[in-house]
């Protein structure tokens, strides 16, 4: 049912309005009235973006739709649904359900399937009316409904003909005013939505569970949302600027990176202007006819000032301008379809980026191709394809073309099998009749029409993105335009192709979408390309050319040259008054128009490559892009005619590698087969190389002709293309080399090349004296794995590698680039955990210290004595020390606190003994080597026995820590990050002589020595980094600790209270094991010693200050500082006695 209505402004409605159907006939006349007749018979309800065809037995094409609750029916999926999809083999996937429709086959989607791109971990978009996510098709999570929420920006409704096509939604009109508030979810509406969302939504993304059909992305998430209504929405200027700004926003939110809208009927238009009032009337281009741009109402822009009048009423914007921004806002692409009415123009939603050129960039024009009798693909329209209709010479039935909009219009196939549900009830039922449902088709059903190329088009991108996920969403669409086919599927040309091959034509666009041809790299360079890949690595196989961009020069010279007539028309026309709104949105286009054009020819309309980031990107076809290639990072690798014409230039940092030849896999029919590509042998070709200072030129095999070579000085020459094998070949054999020779038309500063390597273990020698020749050899290092390590821990690392060379752990290991081996080194060869034990240590004999002032009762105020003689006390101690690397990697500061409780009491005239408990933490902080957390718990006796002038204190302290270390590994490029837990132990036994003899009243000055034993001990653990298991294991520590100091306190009177001031000084020295040890062990390679700092002499200072606060209560406060060459400690400690 393809028919023109004419319409009209309404001032009353505020919209435009049907008024006329005109069929141009040759003898036949319609009235006004006949006219109307006509629509409301046959124009009920048909969305014009999606033809729709139902199954036998149904009543009408139509689409309505219920609420997911109560729908009456409900299919599952198969429990037993086995894949049968493997990688290698297309075959293997094209299964009842894969070939259900034409579509995927036509498109090559097992291609891509078996080279293992399903559109796995992408979220797409899909905005239409709704999806019902109970479908088996649509259910399971993956697809979702998004919430949008907000208030309209101006009085309207969504169908604006509803006299002729009011759809089956319960609400006609869908009216709403300004200011009203919407909330609307992706989920199906009962009374709202149709069934044209969900058959969208499956065909893009529906499951592959072995029943009805499946989508294009069938692993990718989807996020839905309503547009808040039936596909009979009118999508000229009237939907509103807020609603749809708010669901496009909503679905943005979640990460989508393309949005489908299939969703819509076209404003109506005329070509006859000879009927009755033709004012709003527009002519978009039958098939083959001319249009022009500058005729005001008979111009392709009519439509667009219709837009622009409807975007002045309601305050300056219209719905296709919330599109735009928020495309812009989230990077994504916006995909709409071209219409099917057989116009040789889009309508104005595809065509958008037409008047606003900086959209382009995130556009995306979908039109329809059927498939005839004989199995050829074709425009509906150009030949009655598969369900396809006849119509007048208006030509409906047929897809609109690409017309302007060619630069981003991709054409897919339609008329397809998607999930459907009963418009009338929401049963999931294909053709909406009870009676069916035991058929095979119950669920499903077909439908054609742009609607249904465009999810084939978002489903690829969702596939594709899966693929290069290191590129921009534009660049991936780009990859999928540059790749397009435009065969026929019989090996002839499209019909009525006019283009040349990889120049869009104005019919189809870029034409075909071949998904199994885009999953192998870009076929054109659309200006600069410019990649950052890190830690990635690819490989492009297709040719590259620039064709297209050269092609849309000449374009845009024609196009430049006929805006400066136009212009001056305009301007002589501003001059001499005011123009008129048509024209003065004539002139904003224009000028926008013009300032693209003035970016692409700034560009030089050329196709370069520029390569950013630390992955590698190897090109294997015979590229002819003219704009050069520039590395600036990493490495681009290929054959010497896989550069194009321009000259490859190589940054500080960047690598080109040349190859004579490439064998790779590529998956067939039935498993892989072998994928050669070899060097052409005409020397016309070979690529110009300019390498700067730090750029780096690599030969793989001998045999690689270049052409002129030019180097500065730093420049560097390494041998590249090497493998295991011949890794392992030259680490058996040191006295082998691997040597390749370079042969150039001419070569500039070749006395500036210096040897280079990325290998860890291996070293490179040239030799320039024959002239434009360079000749390298590359063999093992001397030292082994060890030497390439600047610690002892990274030297025991590499050592225990390479001490198992069958091992896994060593063939992964050997090909290490050195920024790869000093990573694995520092990561794998961190002393966190010993650094954490000696400052632990040190930790302790800062508890010890507070336990022996509390038993020797020094440098406190006199306390009240009662009869048992049982004192309680408690002190907080708070210690922050640092150990600085050293000769070791990290460097880590350690938080220690400590709440004691202890009980003392004299047992005879000359002991005391006590007991005490406590608990607290402490936090180890080590950068970018992580961090431990742990929970300690405290506990120990202690004594003090006087005789005469000496003293002496005694005791035993326990500690156990409960220790969590977050932090993260490398092995090679793998990294593992997360939290291990493990406990500790550390016991000491203390005890310290001190001579009081020199006490007075008025002062107290002591000598003490003191000796400390501490064991420490801690559990090992296990880490992963990618599939490599690292254990580290930790030896006991038995550490002794003499000191030697001195110390002494004043009392004073400050007004009624007692106090007093105290100070110490020590020295501190270790023996024993005073460095923390353990072992690593890396996957299967041997045992890795590994050695923390020494723990070495400490001075150590006292202060502090004590009151008595009343008869049996005294309050200190205290620092304890600790100094030596590699730990510093201070500590504040807060006392507070209490006598029974």
């Amino acid at each position: 049912m393809n028919r023109f209505f004419k319409t009209k402004w309404s001032q009353a409605r505020r919209q435009y309005v049907v008024t006329d159907e005109n069929h141009r006939t040759t003898d036949r006349k319609k009235t006004l009235v006949a006219a109307a007749v006509a629509a409301a018979g046959l124009g009920l309800g048909v969305a014009q973006a999606a033809y729709v065809t139902p199954l036998a037995g149904a009543a009408s094409p139509e689409f309505s739709g219920t609420s997911a609750s109560d729908a009456t029916a409900r299919t599952t999926a198969d429990p037993a649904y086995v894949e049968t999809g493997k990688l290698g083999s297309t075959k293997s996937w094209e299964t009842d359900e894969y070939t259900k429709s034409h579509a995927l086959t036509l498109i090559n989607a097992s291609q891509a399937y078996a080279e293992g791109y399903t559109g796995k971990g992408v979220l797409i978009g899909v905005v239409d009316s709704g999806a019902e996510l109970a479908h088996t098709d649509l259910s399971g999570g993956r697809i979702f409904g998004v919430t949008a929420s907000g208030t309209y920006y101006h009085d309207g409704d969504r169908y604006p003909f509803d006299q002729f096509a009011g759809g089956q939604a319960d609400d006609k009109t869908g009216e709403y005013s300004k200011g009203e508030a919407f909330e609307t979810n992706g989920d199906w509406i009962l009374g709202i939505n149709d069934a044209h969302g969900t058959h969208v939504t499956s065909v893009a993304a529906g499951n592959r569970n072995g029943i009805g059909s499946h989508g294009v992305a069938f692993e990718s998430d989807v996020a839905v949302g309503n547009t808040g209504g039936t596909d009979n929405m009118n999508y000229g200027p009237y939907q509103d600027y807020n609603y749809f700004y708010a669901v496009w926003d909503a679905v943005g939110n979640t990460g989508a990176k393309v949005i489908n809208n299939s969703w819509g009927t076209n404003i109506r238009v005329e070509n006859d202007q000879g009927v009755v009032d033709s004012g709003w009337h527009y002519d978009v281009g039958q098939v083959g006819s001319e249009f022009d741009f500058t005729t005001g109402q008979n111009g392709v822009e009519k439509e667009y000032y219709l837009f622009r009048e409807d975007a002045d009423k309601a305050g300056g914007k219209n719905f296709m301008d919330a599109a735009y921004e928020v495309a812009k806002k989230h990077g994504l692409i916006q995909i709409f379809t071209n219409g099917n009415r057989n116009f040789q123009n889009p309508y104005y939603r595809a065509m958008y980026p037409y008047f606003t050129p900086d959209a382009e960039q995130y556009w995306i024009a979908a039109g329809g191709v059927d498939i005839t009798a004989d199995g050829r693909m074709v425009i509906m329209g150009n030949e009655n394809g598969t369900h396809a209709g006849t119509d007048d010479d208006h030509g409906g039935g047929g897809y609109n073309r690409a017309g302007v909009a060619k630069w981003w219009t991709i054409t897919a196939p339609t008329n397809v099998w998607g999930a459907s549900i009963d418009p009338a009830t929401g049963a999931i039922d294909g053709d909406g009749n009870a009676a069916t449902d035991s058929k095979d088709n119950h669920g499903w059903g077909t439908a054609g029409g742009t609607s249904n190329a465009a999810p084939h088009i978002a489903g690829a991108m969702g596939v594709l993105m899966g693929r290069y996920t290191y590129l921009t969403p534009t660049q991936v669409r780009d990859v999928m335009f540059t790749t397009a086919s435009n065969t026929d599927g019989q090996e002839g040309l499209l019909e009525e192709w006019d283009s040349a091959t990889g120049v869009p034509d104005n019919d189809y666009g870029w034409g075909v979408l071949d998904l199994g041809k885009a999953i192998y790299g870009p076929g054109q360079f659309l200006g600069d390309f410019a990649v950052t890949m890190n830690d990635v690595d690819d490989t492009w196989r297709n040719d590259i050319s620039d064709v297209a961009i050269k092609a849309r020069k000449v374009e845009d010279e024609e196009e430049d040259a006929a805006w400066v007539k136009r212009k001056a028309v305009l301007d002589e026309k501003k001059a001499a008054g005011p123009l008129t709104k048509e024209e003065t949105w004539e002139y904003e286009y224009k000028t926008a128009r013009d300032e693209a054009r003035d970016l692409r020819a700034k560009q030089g309309y050329v196709g370069r490559l520029i390569k950013d980031g630390n992955g590698t990107l190897t090109l294997t076809g015979h590229n002819t892009y003219s704009g050069g290639t520039i590395v600036n990072g990493g490495t681009v690798a290929g054959l010497s005619d896989s550069f194009g014409s321009g000259d490859v230039v190589v940054n500080a940092g960047g690598t080109v590698e040349f190859h004579t030849q490439f064998s790779l896999k590529k998956a067939d029919k039935d498993d892989w087969v072998e994928d050669n590509y070899a060097a052409s042998a005409e020397t016309t070709d070979d690529a110009n190389v300019v390498v700067k200072k730090g750029g780096a030129l690599s030969v793989a095999e001998s045999g690689v002709s270049l052409g002129n070579v030019t180097v500065e000085e730093g420049a560097i020459f390494k041998v590249g293309g090497i493998d295991e094998t011949m890794l392992t070949d030259l680490w058996k054999d040191p006295t082998k080399a691997y040597d390749v020779t370079l042969t150039t038309k001419s070569l500039t500063g070749a006395e500036n090349l210096t040897a280079g390597t990325d290998y860890a273990f291996f070293s490179n020698e040239i030799d320039t004296s024959t002239a434009n020749t360079v000749k390298a050899s590359l063999k093992k290092r001397d030292g082994g794995m060890a030497a390439a390590a600047t610690t002892e821990n990274g030297r025991a690392i590499g050592a225990a590698i390479e001490a198992n060379p069958e091992g896994e752990t060593f063939a992964a290991f050997l090909g290490a680039t050195k920024d790869q081996a000093a990573r694995t080194f520092d990561s794998l060869g961190s002393d966190i955990n010993f650094t954490a034990q000696n400052l632990s240590i040190v930790n302790s004999l800062t508890l010890s210290r507070a336990v022996k002032d509390q038993s020797t009762g020094y440098g406190t105020a006199n306390t009240a004595k009662l009869g048992n003689g049982a004192e309680v006390w408690a002190t907080g101690i708070g210690a922050w020390s640092n150990s600085d690397a050293g000769g070791a990697s990290t460097d880590l500061d350690a938080d220690f606190y400590a709440g004691l409780v202890g009980v003392e009491m004299q047992v005879c005239s000359a002991t005391k003994l006590g007991v005490f408990f406590g608990a607290g933490s402490t936090d180890f902080k080590g950068g970018v080597d992580g961090k431990i957390d742990s929970d300690d718990i405290h506990a120990g006796i202690y004594g003090e026995t006087a005789t005469g002038p000496v003293s002496l204190a005694y005791g035993f302290a326990w500690t156990q820590q409960d220790r969590e270390l977050t932090r993260g590994i490398s092995f090679m490029d793998s990294v593992g990050y997360g939290t291990t837990s493990a406990d500790a132990d550390l016991m000491q036994l203390f005890g310290e002589v001190a001579y009081t003899g020199l006490n007075t009243d008025a002062y107290s000055v002591e000598p003490y020595v003191g000796f400390t034993w501490v064991h420490a001990k801690a559990d090992g653990f296990t880490e992963t980094a990618g599939t490599t298991a690292v254990t580290s294991e930790f030896d006991n520590q038995n550490i002794e600790v003499t000191t030697l100091g001195v110390r002494g306190a004043m009392p004073f009177k400050l007004a009624t209270v007692d106090m007093k001031v105290k100070g110490d000084v020590n020295w501190m020295h270790f023996f024993g094991d005073t460095a923390a040890e353990g072992t690593v062990r890396i996957g299967d390679a041997a045992p890795a010693a590994l050695k923390g700092e020494e723990l070495d002499n400490l001075f150590g200072v006292g202060l502090g200050i004590e009151a008595k606060m009343g008869e049996s209560t005294t309050f200190g406060l205290s620092y304890t500082g600790a100094y030596g060459s590699d730990v510093t400690s201070h500590g504040v400690g807060v006392n507070v006695r209490y006598a029974f």
